[in-house]
């Protein structure tokens, strides 16, 4: 005995829209949880941001970036801006060498710009919200450190893997800075 389905079509009809309608409320709800878990990340860095220890680093750093600033204020402006950014390098290097705890405490700056700089570059988060919350720190944390970060790099031992989610997000917030500029 041999059995035969037979659908009606509208019956298939209607299986086919209840089914393509589920699969876009799936869809939806799905796409809502991506969303949310973005926002979430962008919650939970912010707030790392805005807490201790880093606030500690941060409020180091600014007091040092005066510091420098301030010692080559009689120079002209790109003049003390490398100069600054010259002996900034120096003192990070001497605070290593000294195994001084702020240069931990500083060079945590990096490590929470890398793991932003990682979480853009996976796409887990958009550039483009990274870029509008912490462009403009990116942009001062890379100016003084870009070079002790590279030396680093070189080594001994050489690692051109360290903090390069780092120097690869400060690229790219400086590629914005530039088109985002009035000319």
């Amino acid at each position: 005995m041999e059995v035969t389905w037979s659908l009606d079509p509208l019956v298939a009809a209607i299986t086919a829209l209840m089914a393509a309608g589920l699969i876009y409320v799936a869809w939806k709800e799905l796409s809502a949880i991506h969303a949310s878990s973005k926002a979430e990340v962008l919650k939970q860095l912010d707030a790392r941001f805005s807490k201790s220890p880093m606030t500690e680093a941060r409020d180091e750093a600014r007091r040092l970036f005066a510091e420098m600033d301030k010692r080559y204020e009689h120079e002209r402006e790109a003049q003390r801006a490398l100069s600054a950014i010259a002996d900034f390098t120096a003192h990070l290097n001497e605070l290593k060498k000294a195994n001084d705890k702020k240069y931990f405490t500083l060079i945590d700056i990096c490590a929470f710009f890398e793991t932003v700089g990682y979480l853009a570059y996976k796409k887990y988060v958009l550039f483009k919200d990274i870029y509008e919350l912490f462009g403009g720190s990116i942009l001062v944390a890379g100016k003084f450190f870009e070079t002790h970060i590279k030396d680093l790099q070189k080594g001994p031992p050489p690692d051109p893997k360290l903090y390069e989610n780092f120097l690869w997000l400060l690229e790219e917030v400086r590629k914005q800075q530039q088109t985002t500029q009035p000319t």
